[in-house]
């Protein structure tokens, strides 16, 4: 991903920054990717999350983590509604609060769901920063 959306401070708009290569890591963990980006500007840190999700119609998620607060999810795949719904839900949630919610929801006769994804992505996203 080349570019980046950030909050400007207090005026809710949205603002593309470019990453230098050197932002990115890279962690492995039972076959799903986490890329990592730390964003250094104006004394702030905020990463920037890409989780590959497995057993669902959705492929990756991506999501900010800025403390302990999940912004800006977004899926691609899967069922684009409802999708869209679930990333407003959690809009400024806390990973715990998203755990609480979403996980062990299931999707059919799937063990799993994009709810679910979502819920462990934020979980390995906030163990390995």
């Amino acid at each position: 991903m080349n570019w980046y959306k950030k909050r400007t401070e207090g005026k809710g708009e949205m603002k593309k920054l470019p990453f230098p290569s050197f932002f990115y890591r890279v962690f492995k963990n039972l076959n799903a990717s986490i890329f990592l980006i730390l964003v250094f500007w104006g004394g702030v840190i905020e990463m920037r999350f890409e989780y590959k999700t497995q057993g669902t119609c959705s492929q990756v998620i991506y999501f900010d983590i800025n403390g302990d607060i999940i912004s800006n999810v977004e899926f691609i795949g899967g069922c684009n509604g409802n999708l869209q719904a679930v990333s407003k839900l959690v809009e400024g949630m806390t990973v715990s609060k998203i755990e609480e919610k979403l996980a062990g929801i299931h999707c059919g006769n799937r063990a799993t769901s994009c709810a679910d994804q979502l819920s462990q992505a934020v979980r390995m996203a906030k163990t390995d920063k």
